[in-house]
């Protein structure tokens, strides 16, 4: 007896068009945050790894997202943007990006710049990145150690004035410091 006017409780207060943000209006329905979602490009005239536009299976790429201010670009800080350093792994079988943790666009009306890297890292400031080319390209890839040549291979991206979107946002990246073209003449 006692589930039952429990469930026409629930029924009613379903019924009554009260909803959860009436009750408590501190809490915000989720259809209300968009979440920022990822895609990518690497801008290159070979494939160089195993995977769709040149990513392969858990490869994590590292970004910061910066909040547009009163219409103009943010500023991009070591810490306090939207996103600091947020890693998104690559699922290679949904060809997705997956983030360490879910990140939202502010409102439906304020853009943002997202800076992407690779290999992902620690940086100790936006402004200089220590990266070194390594001596040895041919070693391979073991565990979470990335091979010789991906860890020599800096690749860079920006999207500016991102508008709020439940679309995936395009990074294209540039080999900064690998990808190198030789022709050899006779």
């Amino acid at each position: 007896m006692n589930h039952k006017f429990f469930a026409l409780a629930i029924a009613a207060l379903a019924l009554s068009g009260c909803s959860l943000s009436e009750i408590q209006p501190d809490i915000k329905p989720a259809e209300d945050k968009v979440p920022i979602s990822l895609g990518s490009h690497i801008n290159q005239e070979y494939a160089t790894r195993a995977g769709q536009d040149g990513f392969a299976d858990g490869d994590k790429i590292a970004t910061y997202i910066v909040d547009y201010v009163d219409g103009a670009p943010g500023t991009l800080k070591l810490e306090g943007n939207r996103a600091d350093n947020l890693y998104y792994t690559y699922n290679e079988p949904s060809n997705r990006w997956i983030p360490s943790y879910d990140v939202y666009f502010k409102d439906n009306k304020t853009a943002v710049d997202i800076y992407g890297y690779y290999p992902a890292a620690k940086p100790e400031s936006v402004d200089a990145y220590a990266f070194e080319v390594q001596k040895d390209q041919s070693t391979e890839a073991n565990g979470n150690t990335l091979s010789g040549y991906e860890q020599s291979d800096f690749l860079w991206a920006k999207a500016e004035k991102v508008q709020p979107t439940t679309d995936a946002v395009q990074l294209t990246y540039k080999h900064l410091m690998a990808g190198i073209t030789i022709q050899l003449q006779m």
